[in-house]
């Protein structure tokens, strides 16, 4: 099998029964010896190899490295009656048959191995046997009974065998009868098994060796009876090493001295010994010695290769044969050699191996067949309810198909069976997909799985498959709505209770309650998940015809379960044994797991065995508890225990080698299983878990699981009976310590201290050793550079600090460590990452999350942005919260090892902010408006634009563009009809079908009326019900017009008498009112008939209604007084007003609102905001105009507006005030009274405000603005602010010396934002008359001279003090070109009396100090300016490049010229020219200049030597540009390059590092300066390089929204970072290492470069002013005050900075002194409604 799956695999069409078992990702190894003779050796091997081959196989192949010794560890010789051998060979199989690489290992020395009694012998020869024992009675077969004792004939093995019985079975049979018995057993009945071992072998050899005699058995026969269990495993390893013996290997080992030791009692333990009674002494036993011999000849020597066999020769020493400390330099080779023995046969094997990466999605596609292979081979019955699948998925059904049932009735096998043969019920294309769901399954991961397949399978765009939870529900719908037509797909999903959504919540909403007739989809659920089962009833499939109970089967359906089983194990049962079970057991229980668990115990029925005697336990759970104490009764209760808690609480499963760690850390284990421990390696013997494991291999599945081999529970029930006897209380805790310490690697290379209980037999009582558990780092790096992720360490430490209770460690070690996030992302997924935060809830917890959450896309790009997403992101929470700051300091250090990128201030998306959502439009939104019930959608409009675009305000995404027409929007109630109102000619009301933008017809007002020659009219006052449409328009008169929707008609024309400012329809759409000049009206919309004509004192503005219209609320928007209407039948009952003097002064009433309860009233004026009680009639509160507000301002592009309240309005609950002024959001308590919080908008003037029901949020719009912003009410408070963006594409920035405030140019704009460093606030923002077309800042950011590209006469250029944010200076008649010293405040500005080409500049020096500044006109005149001039470091000179004239012909300046002023040496100038610099260099003309980074006298300078052109010429050069080095103070030329670089080249792109000795171009070669010559390609890519930093170590890049950095050393990208906005700026700072980048949003973004190879991160870090914990002056210009707000404190109290150049009163103080004439109105004035006693003015 490869990584990548076939199409059929895909597509679940194809044949099951050939499907791979799955690859080993293990090295696992039998060791073969005969015990005794190789302690020493096999000592060693555990305590100095093993560890080391388990860390190498781990880091360079990711394999895991196990050896099977099952004779290591154990006190005395285990022989539980024979069963050894059959478990010994049944590992040495898996071991040949799972391993990668070597897979069998003899350790062989002079002993033969002990020959086992065979645990069944074949019937036929068993009686052939004892026929032949008697036929040859004598003293040596007279005890010839023991054998028919020991063994018993069982029929119901297939065929009949003799089997070898337990001691207890024979002490219950034993029947002593003859003299010969008698003799032997007397009247007692202990029989002891060791003591009958030799009576039977000699017995067996006996009559084996009789019968080979008599010609009755055969050599074959015999000799599988005879040989020793070393002989046995190495045979059976060579044979079975399929083919490879290179996989197998041999270490041979001689005692060359040990004949002379016959005598010494522990030579017994190296060699067979016999007794010989003529002599009577011992004597090497010659036929085993013979037989090992040949052994070795026969097998080793012939089979497996030469450089697979060591030899090594020892001679005794002292009592132990051999000594660790005598035999240690031979024990040394013998490591060495088995060591480099299987690294040699791993690195040849492990390459070609095809190896599964588990995070490949086909994988996780070919584990769930894998798991309906193991179901559908197991797969007995259930006909009828297979059937029922069948014609379901053969049907046109619609809705999905559930199967419920009780635990353990085979719903997961009916659901395998059905997907292995659902593509054999088609005859056309099918598509089967299967998941089997566990509880580790993740709603969301299932959807993106199911969503990457059927877009794989159907040939789709992987890319367009969302990960998003919410967005995965839709697309997996879309994919399935859109499946086509002529093929079939069917979905299987097992056990869905399993699965959690992506918050742990269960979940069911994704499933699709609709489907086409070839979309399919079967799930299958436990009875006892009644919430999720009605939920599917009521909510997704709500059809009692789709739901399939999945019964128990059958008690013969049992029977033939349990019989086919027990047939595939070689057994069967009697007759009297079947009925016993159908009448008596399965009658009872009849489920699958149940006759599992009697097949457990039916393999060891004999065929007498009598079932009655047999007590069989009621249920699955009863049954799963009695085995559970009976495994504890034969393997030791706690070694039984602790092995099932730490299965169960895995949660994902264990594999052997993770379970013998495990256990060996656990000293409980270790005292039981080895009490009087004396060995050198305290640590289970691997035999203990594998015997406990095969009596449980009925019910543990073997999967592959994040990177692993590993077995777990195969059943829930499992899960359930364990943690209900042994996870309870403090031992769960224990249990998921111990766990945690494993996978944190706490113990390993460490001694783990011990404890022996008071009764072992042994002086030492506690102590400490080293487990050998293996270290657990994050990663494995091998020395071939490819790093392998702990993917179990990742999933499983978590989890387990959980649940012990060690949150402190879950959140040092997971939630709040990069290093973690980092690599478990790059070896899983973000969202596994993310799945741990839902594990231990809280405020610093979810803000990580949210900002992983919001990182997720950039992060899915490129993973390096991990630590600057985190960092940029969680910034505002650095000085507050101790864990996240925590976070950001690992990720600004560990982080640059992956990006050198280090956030400077935060981004302007943070977690914890309000602002759940900002949505972009596709233009400037005029008309806004939420429709649904819940108020979810939003519609938006622009008025000069056809469509209206639809929103999802809970997801923030596009739903639809709605084609309508021009105009402006009004929607219906219910929103299903848009009418627009042609805002051009207001001719016409379009209406529209809002879903489809269907056009359903067109009201046209002007057809109503008759209008008089030249009459114009207008239209205003739209109002809409769900089946009217109410307009006012005005002539001379205003017109009621009354329209019906559904006919798209006017139902009535109605004049009026005078003018009409009002017209609403009432909120239960009987009435419209509007009102003639003072009068109210009311119409009937049912009849027509006016049913109210009420006089007021003025003309109402607004009108307000109660749900049933009994009240309204009336205000006429030019006082402060409100006027309350009780209402009957659309007539007036009763009419008062209400004076709100002491609330509103001098301010004016502009909107009421009223409440969701309606017993509150919210008046709204210019500066206050009132809640009225409308039932106790008095005021509750009141809001007046916040402190710091201004009363007016100038936002970019636009004039001074006034501030005033735009809108406001309840919460849902009606507990919250919330109200629009400027660009904030303030929030108000209406029982406390009390300011909550505000939120501030982007740069603009809030115009809407939406309060949408039932979902705490917030939605608003900015005039002229976009952007539409979607806030939650719950997250306002306590939040922190988000950074400002200015309104345009920004393509200049300037930092000030310090590096802590930045200057910000936008294109084509007025505004300058001035960025305080530290924090990215924007601390001011400078607004002009005209565009900004230069910005020069002085060093310290005190000053700033704008240079405007249009303005008034004299006002061309702006000198701003920036700390008093006032204007000091205004001149000129076209914009200077400027530059400053970087040590004074001190301007130079090159200025033009006019905007003329060739009016030459002048230029003036402005030296600026407080609030004053100096003025010096220089002399000095220059014709042109060929580049922007700049001053030498160290303020020494000011260069300009200029020329004489310019050849309008040629399209040339003439005699290009550089200029040097001496800043020092009072202003003096030297000017160099083309005919100077010839006497050293041939020059023909200067192209451009530069300064020299590290010298104050020197610059560059690039020029060429070829003729000028005769003729104007697109490219007036063809040869190489030339390079100098140009001393400005004695003129002389430093040094010179004849040929540099093409005319192709940009001279204002290309780079040089600071000393000058390389160049890079805008496409990235890199020159060497000394020669000239091309060094290298710095890197591929068509980008120019758009800065050098790190003093020209570092060249920077700018790539749509990302920027990064390659080091010119060695070429490596170090560094690259999306920056969540189109890149249009980079500039660098005076550090040489802090970068702003501007955006094309108008955002501002910063960062700090750290070059892990040359700084020290910690060291650069500490200097960040944003890292350090005290409130310091964060720069020489920062303030209290920002830009938006009037600090009469700490700043100037206005808000319109004063000019230099106007002193007097502004323009508005003056109108107000200009007294109002008459004068006669013309007929062509728009303003035709206004009376004839109106008044004018004229400014003369």
């Amino acid at each position: 099998m490869t990584s990548v799956l076939t199409k059929d695999l895909l597509a679940g069409v194809f044949d099951v029964t050939e499907l791979k078992k799955p690859l080993s990702k293990k090295v696992r190894i039998y060791l073969c010896s005969a015990g005794t003779d190789t302690l020493r050796e096999r000592d060693a091997l555990t305590e100095v190899v093993y560890p080391r081959l388990r860390d190498y196989c781990r880091e360079n192949y990711g394999l895991e490295f196990q050896v099977v010794d099952l004779k290591w560890g154990l006190t005395k010789a285990w022989d539980d009656h024979g069963t050894e051998r059959k478990l010994c060979l049944e590992e040495l199989i898996r071991c040949q048959e799972f391993s990668v690489g070597p897979s069998f290992i003899a350790l062989i020395g002079q002993k033969y191995g002990e020959r086992q009694l065979p645990v069944q012998i074949p019937a036929q020869q068993f009686d052939e046997i004892i026929n032949a024992l008697r036929r040859h009675r004598n003293r040596e077969t007279r005890d010839a009974f023991q054998l028919e004792q020991w063994y018993s004939k069982d029929e119901n093995c297939s065929p009949v065998m003799y089997i070898l019985q337990t001691e207890e079975k024979v002490r219950k049979n034993i029947r002593p009868q003859t003299a010969v018995e008698k003799a032997i057993y007397g009247e007692r009945k202990d029989v002891i098994w060791e003591e009958a071992k030799p009576d039977l072998r000699r017995l067996l050899s006996k009559g084996l060796d009789y019968c080979l005699r008599d010609g009755i058995l055969q050599d074959s026969d015999v000799a599988r009876y005879l040989v020793s269990d070393l002989e046995v495993e190495l045979q059976t390893g060579i044979e079975v090493s399929n083919g490879h013996p290179s996989r197998c290997h041999a270490l041979i080992r001689n005692i060359v001295d040990l004949k002379n030791y016959v005598d010494h009692p522990s030579t017994e333990r190296f060699m067979e010994l016999t007794y010989d009674e003529d002599e009577g002494r011992l004597k090497v036993d010659i036929e085993a010695e013979a037989r090992l011999r040949q052994l070795i000849a026969t097998e080793i020597e012939r089979s497996i290769p030469e450089d697979n066999v060591g030899h090594f020769s020892v001679l005794w020493k002292q009592d132990d044969g051999i000594s660790v400390q005598l035999h240690r330099d031979y024990l040394e080779q013998v490591c060495q050699t088995f060591e480099e023995m299987i690294r040699l046969s791993v690195d040849r094997a492990a390459p070609e191996e095809p190896l599964i990466d588990v995070s490949n999605p086909d994988w996780e596609i070919y584990q769930h067949w894998n798991v309906a292979r193991q179901h559908y081979n197991r797969f007995v019955g259930r006909r009828e309810l297979l059937d029922v699948i069948k014609s379901y998925v053969l049907s046109n059904d619609a809705k999905p198909l559930v199967l419920f049932g009780n635990s353990g009735v085979g719903k997961t096998a009916l659901i395998a069976k059905s997907a292995v043969e659902t593509h054999k019920w088609f005859k056309e294309s099918v598509i089967t997909i299967s998941r089997f769901l566990d509880c580790s399954s993740d709603t969301r991961l299932l959807l993106h799985g199911l969503c990457v397949q059927l877009t794989s399978l159907l040939n789709g765009n992987l890319h367009t498959v969302p990960t998003d939870y919410k967005e995965l529900h839709t697309h997996l719908v879309k994919i399935l709505d859109q499946f086509p037509d002529d093929r079939n797909l069917v979905i299987y999903l097992d056990a869905i209770q399993n699965l959690a959504s992506h918050k742990g919540v269960h979940d069911i909403g994704w499933l699709p309650a609709g489907l086409k007739s070839n979309v399919k989809v079967v799930i299958s659920i436990g009875s006892d998940s009644e919430m999720l089962l009605h939920a599917l009833q009521t909510e997704v499939v709500n059809d009692e015809n789709n739901f399939l109970e999945v019964t128990p089967m059958t008690d013969v359906e049992c029977l033939s379960m349990l019989l086919t089983m027990l047939h595939a194990d070689g057994r069967t049962l009697s007759s009297d044994q079947q009925k016993h079970l159908i009448v008596e057991v399965f009658a009872r229980c009849n489920t699958p797991l149940y006759t599992k668990l009697v097949l457990q115990q039916a393999r060891q029925w004999a065929a007498d065995f009598n079932l009655a005697d047999f007590e069989f336990p009621g249920d699955c759970t009863e049954y799963i508890r009695a085995m559970f104490l009976k495994l504890g009764e034969k393997h030791g209760a706690v070694i039984t225990s602790k092995a099932i808690c730490y299965l169960t609480a895995s949660g994902t499963g264990l594999s052997d080698c993770e379970m013998e760690d495990i256990l060996s850390l656990d000293d409980e284990v270790l005292n039981e299983v080895l009490p009087n421990f004396r060995m050198s390696v305290r640590r289970l013997p691997p035999l203990v878990w594998l015997r406990l494991k095969k009596d449980l291999k009925d019910f543990i599945c073997r999967v592959d699981s994040e990177g692993i081999t590993v077995y777990k529970w195969e059943h829930a029930v499992f899960v359930e009976v364990s943690r209900k006897m042994y996870l309870t209380g403090a031992t769960t805790k224990e249990i998921h310590s111990l766990l945690a310490d494993y996978y944190l690697g706490v113990w390993a290379g460490r001694k783990k201290p011990f404890a022996r209980p008071s009764s072992a037999n042994n002086n030492e009582v506690s102590g400490k050793a080293d487990r050998l558990v293996p270290k657990q780092p994050l990663t494995f790096e091998p020395s071939d550079t490819v790093t392998r992720y702990n993917r179990r360490k990742y999933n499983q430490v978590p989890m387990h600090l959980l649940l012990s209770g060690r949150l402190k460690e879950l959140n040092e070690l997971v939630l709040f460590n990069y290093e973690w996030m980092y690599n478990k992302t790059k070896a899983t997924s973000l969202d596994h990452v993310l799945a741990d935060f839902g594990l231990n809830p809280g405020v610093e917890v979810s803000l990580v999350e949210k900002a992983l959450r919001d990182a997720q896309p950039f992060i899915a790009k490129n993973i390096d942005n991990t630590a600057a997403e985190l960092s940029g992101r969680l910034l505002p929470y650095y000085h507050s919260h101790p864990h996240i700051r925590k976070l950001i300091r690992e990720c600004d250090t560990s982080g640059v090892e992956h990006c050198a990128f280090v956030p400077n201030f935060p981004y302007h998306d943070v977690p914890g902010s309000p602002l759940k959502y900002s949505i972009k439009t596709k233009g400037p939104v005029t008309d806004m408006a939420l429709m649904g019930y819940d108020g979810r959608l939003a519609l938006v409009k622009n008025k000069d634009d056809r469509f209206v675009q639809m929103y999802d305000l809970v997801t923030g995404k596009h739903r639809a563009d709605i084609f309508s027409s021009v105009g402006n929007m009004y929607v219906s109630p219910d929103g299903k009809i848009t009418v627009i109102v042609d805002h051009i000619t207001e001719k016409t009301l379009k209406i529209h079908d809002t879903e489809s933008g269907t056009f359903l017809g067109q009201l046209i007002p002007l057809n109503q009326i008759q209008l008089k020659p030249k009459e114009k009219y207008k239209l205003s006052n739209v109002s809409i019900s769900n089946e009217h449409v109410c307009v006012i328009a005005t002539t001379e008169m205003s017109y009621l017009f009354v329209g019906d929707l559904a006919s798209c008609t006017f139902l009535q024309a109605l004049g009026l008498d005078g003018r009409s400012t009002i017209c609403e329809i009432t909120p239960d759409a009987r009435y419209v009112f509007c009102n003639s000049n003072e009068n109210l009206l009311a119409y009937d919309l049912s009849t027509l008939e006016n049913v109210t004509n009420t006089t007021l004192e003025s003309r109402p503005k607004k009108i307000a209604f109660n749900s049933d219209t009994s009240r309204a609320f009336v205000i006429n928007g030019v006082e402060n007084r409100l006027f309350m209407l009780t209402l009957s039948d659309g007539g007036v009952d009763f009419l008062y007003k209400v004076v709100l003097q002491d609330s509103f002064g001098d301010d004016v009433i502009v909107d009421v609102k009223l409440s969701n309860g309606e017993d509150l009233l919210l008046v709204q004026g210019h500066n206050n905001v009132v809640v009225y009680d409308v039932i106790g009639e008095n005021v509750q509160c009141h809001f007046t105009r916040p402190d710091g507000i201004p009363l007016e301002f100038k936002l970019p592009s636009s004039y001074y507006t006034d501030i005033h309240f735009t809108s406001c309005n309840f919460s849902s609950d009606d507990k919250f005030v919330i109200a629009t002024i400027f660009r904030n959001v303030y929030i108000w308590n209406v029982s406390t009274n009390r300011l909550l919080t505000y939120l501030q908008a982007p740069v603009g003037l809030v115009e809407y405000l939406f309060v949408p029901p039932e979902r705490g949020h917030i939605v608003t719009q900015s005039s002229k603005s976009d952007i539409i912003q979607v806030w939650g009410i719950g997250d306002a408070i306590g939040h922190v602010g988000m950074l400002d963006r200015l309104t345009c594409s920004v393509d200049d920035v300037i930092l000030t010396s310090d590096d802590r405030t930045a200057f910000a140019k936008c294109s084509n704009s007025d505004e300058i934002g001035i960025f305080e460093m530290k924090t990215g606030k924007l601390r001011d923002l400078l607004t002009h008359d005209g565009p900004v077309k230069q910005m020069t800042v002085t060093s310290d950011g005190n000053y700033v001279l704008v240079s405007l590209d249009q303005a008034k006469e004299g006002l061309y250029n702006k000198i701003w003090h920036v700390t008093g944010r006032k204007i000091m200076y205004e001149f000129g008649n076209a914009a200077a070109i400027s530059v400053s010293l970087d040590s004074k405040n001190t301007i130079f500005a090159f200025c033009q009396e006019d905007k003329a080409f060739k009016t030459p500049y002048n230029l003036i020096q402005y030296k600026l100090h407080g609030d004053n500044f100096d003025e010096y006109k220089l002399e000095y005149e220059m014709n042109f300016l060929l580049c922007q001039p700049f001053v030498t470091p160290d303020d020494k000179y000011l260069v300009a490049l200029s020329s004489e004239s310019y050849d309008d012909r040629r399209a040339l300046y003439r005699n290009p010229t550089i200029y040097a002023i001496s800043i020092e040496a009072s202003m003096t100038i030297n000017a160099y020219g083309v005919d100077y610099l010839r006497r050293t260099v041939k020059i023909t003309r200067i192209l451009h200049i530069r300064p020299y980074p590290n010298n104050s006298y020197t610059i560059v300078c690039l020029y060429t030597n070829e003729p000028d052109p005769e003729e104007l010429t697109p490219k007036p050069y063809h040869q190489c540009y030339s390079f100098m080095i140009f001393d400005l103070c004695s003129g002389v030329v430093c040094q010179i390059l004849e040929e540099f670089v093409s005319p192709q080249v940009p001279l204002d792109g290309l780079l040089f590092t600071d000393d000058v000795s390389l160049c890079i171009d805008h496409e990235s070669n890199v020159f060497d300066m000394g020669t000239g010559f091309f060094i290298k390609r710095l890197y591929d890519t068509d980008l120019p390089p758009s800065c050098l930093a790190l003093r020209g170590r570092i060249a920077l890049y700018g790539d749509g929204t990302c920027i990064f950095a390659v080091r010119l050393s060695d070429q490596k990208r170090i560094g690259h970072v999306d920056v969540h906005g189109d890149v249009t700026k980079i500039v660098l700072g005076h550090d040489q290492r802090t970068i702003v980048v501007g955006c094309r949003d108008g955002s501002v973004t910063s960062y700090v470069i750290i070059d892990e190879c040359y700084d020290r991160p910690q060291e650069v870090i500490a200097e960040l002013p944003s890292r350090k914990l005290d409130d310091g002056p964060s720069g020489s210009t920062s303030s209290n005050r920002l830009w938006d707000k009037v600090d009469v404190k700490n700043g100037p109290p206005y808000s319109r900075p004063p000019s230099a150049a106007v002193g007097g009163p502004k323009d508005r103080e003056m109108l107000k002194k200009v007294k109002p004439v008459n004068r006669s109105r013309s007929t062509a004035d728009p303003l035709m409604y206004m009376s004839s006693r109106s008044k004018t003015c004229v400014i003369q």
